[in-house]
């Protein structure tokens, strides 16, 4: 009778623990606003046999879809495909790779010199909840240039806005993204998913998120690869998410989990710690809301930098930091 009642307190607590990890795992997942983060639902899947037979668009993976007016241009991968390994998972027609999460994913251009067009491909969705004025929203995804792609770009960021955006074929989105990889610095490698990280201070009412290339060619850093035969740029994108972590405690990236800026708001000297990345270079990049560039540096492996802002106007900056695996861009504000 003993052993049979400690049996059943152990059930219990087992049963307990199982409980409060579903909450727990269902919190979690709430806690990301973007629905259907890591492209694994999908309305049917997507094929490509011919020109006039196929099925690929992002419009595939419900709600997400594409602000230009072909809809079949951003293209959706899943493992489900199995029509001459076109729009399927490890193999498609850009290359070879494994999602960074399940088994689908989604892939875009970031700009081409082809047909005198600047080739602008996006991806947009309608997040779940809206937007809290002043709150702080941790945004993250992940992003791999495509093997058969025989060019790279900078430039891949993410736009917010109240209402759904909307552009014309191909054409870059006239548009100030919030969220930036820092100009020059190219992602061309094609075996690691590099992680794209910023913060966010909405503004309050925004409820739609844009990802792609929102600068003009002459702003863009177009490289040529020696490998790839499609001429454009392109990657692959997985894992999107948008967290509200005013208060949450949820930590940054690897990159930003130790990164202190201080002060800010700031007068002159901004102080920034690396904290435990310090032993990796960081290319540093502070740019106004107009995108243009103030400030840039390479540092090797310092710990704690300082940047002199005594000669800047007084307003919002973004710092984006890299470190050749991940970006995190944080807001400064600059003041008299």
């Amino acid at each position: 009778m003993i052993f049979k009642n400690q049996l059943s307190k152990y059930t219990q607590q087992l049963l307990l623990l199982c409980v409060l990890s579903l909450i727990y795992t269902t919190a979690e997942a709430q806690l990301n606003l973007v629905p259907n983060a890591s492209f694994e639902v999908y309305d049917s899947c997507p094929y490509f046999i011919s020109s006039t037979n196929y099925n690929l668009g992002i419009n595939l993976a419900s709600p997400w879809f594409q602000p230009n007016n072909n809809g079949n241009s951003t293209d959706y991968f899943n493992a489900c495909d199995s029509t001459l390994n076109q729009m399927g998972i490890p193999f498609n027609y850009e290359g070879y790779q494994i999602a960074h999460t399940g088994v689908g994913y989604a892939g875009f251009s970031t700009g081409a010199i082809t047909l005198f067009l600047p080739i602008r491909e996006y991806l947009e969705v309608e997040l779940a909840d809206t937007l809290i004025a002043g709150n702080k929203y941790c945004v993250e995804y992940y992003v791999s240039h495509a093997n058969f792609s025989d060019r790279s770009t900078d430039n891949i960021s993410t736009y917010f806005s109240n209402n759904a955006v909307y552009g014309t074929d191909y054409l870059v989105l006239n548009y100030v993204p919030q969220i930036n990889s820092p100009v020059g610095v190219v992602i061309d490698d094609t075996l690691i998913w590099v992680q794209v990280y910023g913060e966010y201070i909405a503004n309050g009412g925004e409820r739609f998120m844009t990802i792609g290339n929102f600068s003009t060619d002459s702003n863009t850093t177009l490289v040529f690869n020696n490998y790839g035969t499609h001429p454009y740029a392109y990657y692959y994108i997985d894992d999107v998410s948008v967290i509200d972590c005013t208060n949450t405690g949820i930590p940054d990236s690897n990159l930003g989990k130790d990164l202190e800026l201080y002060p800010n708001p700031v007068k002159d000297i901004l102080n920034i710690k690396f904290g435990n990345s310090g032993e990796s270079n960081h290319e540093c990049l502070l740019t106004d809301l107009a995108g243009k560039t103030i400030f840039r540096r390479t540092y090797n492996q310092e710990s704690e930098i300082q940047i002199n802002l005594s000669t800047c106007s007084p307003g919002i900056y973004f710092l984006t930091i890299f470190d050749g695996k991940s970006f995190v861009t944080r807001k400064v504000v600059h003041l008299f």
